[in-house]
């Protein structure tokens, strides 16, 4: 259970001098200014959670899928095109230690439940739709949440806790005939299914940046 002071940024000690200086170079970024985290790292998270969205249309997918490894804050930030990735790092770095004891205890909770769902699967050729829906579906549910939990972590300092509860609760709530429409909305009847192209034009990591949570959100809204 987050502490009394992670839930509730009245409650958390004073930042430090060199915290305070580091806040007020994190306006009109994508770092949130309490809790010194960007939600641009669910991005590492959000491709392999789009794969396995579609792997009851396309289970061949899953293959692709299985090539994903967690990797950390520092090094996602590193390696992507994130205008501020340097900031987002030395942010990481001084973020609220009770903030950033919560965010890494989810991420390292979220990285296990994807790595078991990707090696437990017993998925075959011959399996159809509803069965790699059904053996999906309670696993799904559970990385859906902890990313939900993940982002009101990140979003703390705007009334974290009721974000936290409203977003896990959106998420855990949708049901298994919601989710699919989201997935067959990005299949045409006319063009097919969206290319690998198409896909990784999501997590461009190019000058212009990662795709933000907002593009991401908008697959599934």
């Amino acid at each position: 259970m987050p502490s009394q002071a992670a839930r509730n940024p009245e409650c958390r000690q004073a930042l430090s001098p060199e915290q305070q200086a580091l806040k007020s170079r994190l306006a009109g970024t994508n770092i949130d200014e309490t809790s010194f985290l960007a939600t641009d790292y669910l991005n590492h998270f959000n491709e392999v959670v789009m794969l396995l969205e579609m792997a009851p249309e396309m289970p061949d997918i899953l293959d692709e899928a299985r090539d994903w490894q967690p990797i950390s804050y520092e090094e996602h930030f590193r390696i992507t095109g994130f205008r501020d990735k340097e900031l987002a790092i030395e942010a990481y770095r001084l973020a609220p230690s009770d903030i950033r004891a919560r965010f890494d205890a989810l991420v390292d909770e979220l990285s296990s439940c994807v790595r078991e769902t990707l090696s437990t699967l017993t998925i075959d050729g011959k399996a159809d739709g509803d069965r790699i829906r059904a053996e999906l579906s309670p696993r799904m549910e559970r990385i859906h949440a902890l990313m939900g939990e993940i982002n009101g972590v990140i979003h703390i300092g705007k009334d974290g806790k009721a974000e936290q509860a409203e977003q896990t609760a959106r998420l855990a709530s949708v049901s298994e005939t919601e989710a699919q429409q989201d997935i067959d909305a990005l299949f045409d009847g006319d063009a097919g299914a969206p290319d690998q192209d198409d896909i990784d034009a999501l997590f461009d990591d190019s000058a212009s940046g990662a795709a933000s949570q907002d593009d991401i959100d908008a697959l599934f809204d």
